[in-house]
């Protein structure tokens, strides 16, 4: 189990009329379809946080759960040249320190799923869901450690002894498409991922007769959510039934969860506020 996370999930979006004012009222608003764009929100969420109501994974205590905490690499690049458990194994109470050794097959021949595939896209490289013998970005998760409480496999994951060989990393898009930069994995044959034209419209035409036309290059920074906690997940199996349920931080519905072929499909249960 890691308890270091889980975010209260929202309501989902107001309908028109709710609010301060009636959504959609304003101009663009219905962009794309949506009826929010630009209305003020009334947010449902704020109460039961303010009031110290906000239920997250980290609240949740099932007896005999055992804690665990990920090992992630230090570096944005480098070879796995050898994992010793060895010392953290020492330690009393720890029950196991899991690499991608110790993985079912399925989930060794696997790597994580890419979940919208694209012809364009001509590598598609993902990880595993732990590293094999390359780290190519920094927190990839390298190895679990199970103990009695977080705090002991904190410790134990301290004493886990990876021999890494760094290897040149890029960190930046541009520069990563110059002839002499590092790669990023070191199986590719170049940074290029996919190459995707768009065309819309007679651009040509358009720039051929504008009155001005302007250069510009634009930096867009990734986007992305920043939750209360971070990610956090339980997983309770039941002996009898060899069912498997699943309390997790996740804005993702429980049919996304797929199961390994032959297994049943387990029951997800994302904490609400209270």
């Amino acid at each position: 189990m890691l308890r270091a996370c889980g975010f209260p999930l929202p309501d989902p979006p107001p309908q028109a009329g709710e609010g301060t004012e009636a959504l959609g009222s304003r101009p663009g608003s219905s962009l794309m379809g949506a009826k929010w764009f630009g209305a003020s929100v009334k947010r449902k969420e704020d109460p039961a946080l303010l009031r110290g109501h906000g239920r997250f994974v980290d609240d949740i205590h099932l007896p005999g759960t055992l804690d665990v905490v990920v090992l992630r690499s230090p570096h944005p690049h480098a070879a796995i040249r050898g994992i010793d458990p060895r010392r953290a194994l020492a330690l009393p109470g720890v029950h196991a320190v899991l690499t991608y050794a110790d993985l079912p097959e399925s989930m060794r021949r696997q790597t994580v799923p890419l979940l919208v595939p694209n012809p364009a896209i001509k590598q598609p490289y993902m990880p595993y869901c732990l590293a094999k013998d390359e780290v190519c970005f920094v927190g990839e998760p390298v190895a679990l450690v199970v103990a009695d409480s977080r705090y002991l496999a904190e410790d134990a994951a301290a004493l886990v002894d990876v021999d890494y060989e760094p290897l040149p990393a890029i960190a930046d898009c541009a520069d990563a498409l110059k002839p002499d930069a590092p790669l990023a994995h070191r199986s590719a044959s170049s940074n290029l991922a996919a190459h995707i034209a768009l065309n819309v419209g007679n651009a040509d035409a358009a720039f051929a007769g504008a009155a001005h036309v302007f250069r510009e290059k634009i930096f867009q920074h990734r986007g992305g959510p920043f939750f209360m906690e971070c990610r956090g997940m339980i997983a309770a199996p039941d002996p009898v039934t060899e069912a498997l349920t699943i309390y997790v931080s996740s804005q993702g519905p429980p049919s996304s969860w797929l199961p390994p072929r032959g297994a049943a499909r387990p029951r997800v249960i994302s904490p609400p506020p209270r």
